[in-house]
């Protein structure tokens, strides 16, 4: 379709050593929603960062370009002399997966509420 897009894949394994929260986390079903909500978070300020840098300062401090130099050079070749007019309107697809360890993490909240 001519639209120039980039594939962000983040992996984040986090360990949690203690929790101040109702919820049991060494339930499965409750570590899946953290797992969830923290990858949701993550997504979220990567997007609203690269929004940023992208529409409000047009600058790629990401290295985006040089990616597509190296990935794709006859589109490169393309798209060179107008990247700075092309990058605003680059797609960014995120995804992030969050993968939380239970190291240390006793059976029961620190304090149950």
């Amino acid at each position: 379709d001519g639209d120039i897009s980039f594939d962000i894949k983040v992996n984040v394994e986090a360990y949690l050593n203690e929790q101040e929260t109702k919820y049991e986390l060494t339930e499965p079903e409750n570590l899946e929603k953290l797992q969830t909500m923290v990858s949701k978070k993550i997504k979220t300020a990567i997007e609203h960062a690269l929004f940023i840098l992208q529409k409000k300062y047009n600058v790629d401090v990401v290295g985006f370009v040089d990616i597509l130099h190296k990935r794709n050079p006859a589109l490169w070749k393309e798209v060179e002399k107008d990247w700075d007019k092309i990058y605003p309107d680059v797609k960014f697809n995120v995804a992030v997966k969050s993968v939380i360890k239970r190291s240390g993490l006793s059976s029961k909240p620190i304090h149950p509420r």
